[in-house]
Parts: structure tokens; C-alpha cells; sequence
């Protein structure tokens, strides 16, 4: 894992993983892209709990 411009970098031989999340008052959203597999995923949510799982799941269910 490395940190860079506050983005969190996770690789591993098959995936590299750039994600970001935070909120806004109440207002949790991440984004995650996969950059070797060329897919993404971005949550944002009006509930005051972490999105960061659901986001992870969405990105290991894409095609």
C-alpha cells in the first residue's frame, strides 16, 4: 500500500487499486478504479455510514 496526493494505492499482481473517500457532513463517497482492469466504482451516499465496503464489492463485481 502507498499513499499518494491522498489517494490510497493497493497493488498486487493482478489488480492496482487507486481509491479515495471521505465525506461531507453526513455525506460518505468513495471512489475506487482499477487501473490494470480498467474498471471503476464510485459510491456517494445521504446515510452517515462508511461506503467504502460497497464500493469494494461493486468493483470486484464488474465484468
Amino acid at each position: 500500500m502507498a499513499i499518494g496526493y491522498f489517494w490510497r494505492i493497493d497493488e498486487d499482481p493482478d489488480a492496482r487499486i487507486l481509491s479515495h473517500s471521505g465525506r461531507t457532513g453526513s455525506f460518505p463517497s468513495v471512489l475506487l478504479a482499477d487501473v490494470l482492469n480498467g474498471t471503476a466504482s464510485i459510491v456517494l451516499s445521504n446515510q452517515d455510514s462508511s461506503v467504502d465496503r460497497i464500493g469494494a464489492r461493486l468493483l470486484d463485481l464488474a465484468p
